[in-house]
């Protein structure tokens, strides 16, 4: 089986660096905009891995080129992790606009988070291709506004099944043996690795063996900080790829987006796709009625059925001072000058 891995960030080296444990990849091929950097890593995974590793140089905002190289490769499984602007950018700039942003909610970052995807997705419908794309690019949010356009990917990881694979290793030590569904969004991930409170929002919503439970009671401490977290995220990623290839097993976590849907919520995976594996007694209404409060954490306020996102009055105050334009509306028109206004303001 051939997988395409889009991006050659920290997340996806160590997605590749943890491929080994699914023995029926027999190909892979690493697809980043720099080439100079591009092709080291793939000579290098090449020695690490059972499979052929392979390079292709491709700027993923080249929608037509996105077009040509899956039309060429045919992949059986795509994973996807680029973004205009990498997601621990932020806190890297000491601006107050940077300040602003962060306090207003990493859903200000959709413009930059959302035109790559699409373009993958776009071409995987154009092209009539069946394989399973594996998001990490905001899948809590990318995912609905994409739902809107028919453009979903299969799935997202990280952020909710970050927390469900903490909490699982959490009652493995202390040999507790229960059935974990999880509801939580990308919001929770930052209050949750810190061991804070969720404020504004709501906290992850947990169930063990069909009965909410606390999730405090279970994480009692913080995790490291910062990319280290991507450590979480490509285990979760890595599963959930040996999953939809078909390793013969069902694979029970919670994931961002499934189905188009906006957040995290309690998945049942397998080579048969993904369906949700909800408690009883919570149907879909009152997973999305969560997941919007949830998102408040984010900044986000609610997304429309024809994706439009719209921010909450707490961002648009944040922003007020710096850039007001940021925290309006965003409709699927007005995102490339969104964008381009974020990254001139950023670089200023």
């Amino acid at each position: 089986m051939k997988l395409i891995v889009l991006g050659g960030g920290d997340l996806a080296r160590r997605v590749i660096a943890l491929l080994p444990v699914v023995p029926a990849l027999r190909e892979i091929l690493l697809v980043t905009r720099d080439v100079e950097r591009g092709e080291p890593l793939a000579r290098l995974f090449g020695g690490c891995l059972p499979a052929v590793v392979r390079h292709v140089g491709l700027d993923l905002s080249d929608a037509h080129g996105v077009v040509a190289l899956l039309r060429r490769e045919r992949p059986d499984i795509v994973f996807h992790a680029a973004s205009v602007l990498s997601p621990w950018l932020l806190p890297a700039i000491d601006s107050g606009l940077s300040h602003a942003l962060r306090s207003a909610g990493f859903g200000l970052m959709l413009p930059a988070q959302l035109p790559l995807i699409r373009n993958v997705m776009r071409a995987v419908r154009d092209l009539g291709l069946t394989c399973p794309v594996v998001n990490a690019s905001y899948p809590d949010a990318t995912h609905a506004v994409l739902a809107a356009e028919g453009l979903q990917p299969t799935i997202g990881v990280g952020n909710a099944g970050m927390l469900h694979d903490t909490l699982r290793g959490e009652l493995r030590a202390r040999r507790i043996t229960a059935t974990i569904r999880l509801f939580a969004h990308h919001a929770q991930v930052t209050p949750f690795a810190r061991h804070e409170g969720y404020t504004p929002g709501e906290s992850p919503w947990l169930f063990l063996d069909d009965q909410t439970a606390p999730i405090d009671s279970f994480v009692t401490g913080p995790l490291p900080q910062g990319s280290m977290l991507n450590a979480l995220t490509a285990a979760h990623a890595v599963a959930i790829v040996g999953a939809l290839i078909g390793d013969g097993k069902v694979m029970h976590t919670s994931a961002p987006g499934p189905l188009g849907l906006p957040g995290g919520w309690p998945v049942s995976v397998s080579s048969d796709g993904v369906s949700l594996d909800l408690p009883p007694h919570v149907d879909i209404d009152a997973g999305l009625a969560y997941q919007t409060r949830a998102a408040i954490g984010d900044g986000i306020a609610s997304i429309d059925a024809d994706g439009t996102v719209h921010y909450t009055s707490a961002a648009q105050a944040s922003l007020a001072p710096h850039a007001p334009r940021l925290a309006e509306s965003l409709f699927s028109s007005d995102e490339a000058p969104r964008l381009a206004e974020l990254i001139e303001r950023l670089a200023a």
